[in-house]
């Protein structure tokens, strides 16, 4: 890989997006078929291997990342226990190919859509004909009409998200879909790391620091950041419902 903006890391991103793209409907093909028989190897072993070692990787840039997630989000579909089992074992594995790097990774985008979340607000309106349909809603104080103009301007907004917290939420939810209690402890402390990374009170922190500036732009990704928590939780997991009362 080169650096970021290079033409060797332009090829990189468009050759590993390509793949992980194949994956991701290869995947989905097997878990849509109808059958009985397990997982095939390169599936159940390669593809959350492949997720462990790039998303362990901070600089493999919001494209690639978002794709992966995507990824690991089709494969712990439903709470698929045999993919949550084989990404754990990937990452308590001797080889030690990420857990603390890729929550790490994971956490740093929490954290930058905490960022994102504070400004989320701010609609910008265009300055001609936007605006001045709004000045006249505002006198004639047709409300329903000024909000429904308001939530359409913040869908619209140019201003791109790049943390892809939706997608980070939503894959930390389903690794420990169905209440696994192993993975729940797992997400919240790693005992075989010289450093642990809380994801628990990273999605609880996240919640926290948005929660006042919750508007049409991000209200998708909060409701996402609840059901995560719920999961949490659930079981009930009691060492997880003592960070959130902690958080």
């Amino acid at each position: 890989r080169g650096a970021s903006g290079t033409a060797e890391r332009q090829k990189w991103e468009q050759d590993v997006i390509l793949g992980i793209k194949v994956l991701k409907v290869l995947a989905r093909t097997w878990r849509t078929s109808v059958t009985e028989q397990d997982p095939p190897e390169w599936l159940l072993q390669g593809v959350p291997k492949l997720i462990v070692q790039i998303l362990s990787m901070r600089d493999c840039g919001d494209r690639v990342t978002a794709c992966l997630l995507e990824l690991g989000i089709e494969v712990l579909h439903g709470g698929e226990e045999k993919f949550q089992n084989s990404l754990h074992a990937i990452m308590t594995s001797d080889e030690q190919l990420g857990a603390p790097d890729l929550f790490a990774h994971l956490q740093d985008r929490l954290r930058r859509a905490e960022a994102e979340g504070r400004t989320s607000n701010r609609i910008r309106f265009e300055q001609g004909p936007q605006r001045r349909i709004i000045e006249g809603l505002i006198r004639t104080g047709k409300q329903r009409d000024l909000h429904s103009l308001i939530v359409q301007a913040a869908k619209n907004d140019p201003r791109l998200e790049t943390s892809h917290v939706g997608l980070v939420i939503r894959f930390l939810h389903l690794l420990c879909e169905g209440h696994n209690m192993t993975l729940q402890d797992f997400l919240r402390t790693q005992p075989s790391s010289s450093r642990a990374v809380d994801m628990v009170s990273g999605v609880a922190s996240y919640v926290d620091a948005v929660t006042p500036y919750i508007n049409p732009r991000i209200v998708k990704e909060v409701t996402i950041a609840m059901s995560a928590l719920s999961e949490f939780v659930q079981n009930p997991c009691r060492r997880n419902q003592r960070v959130l009362v902690d958080t």
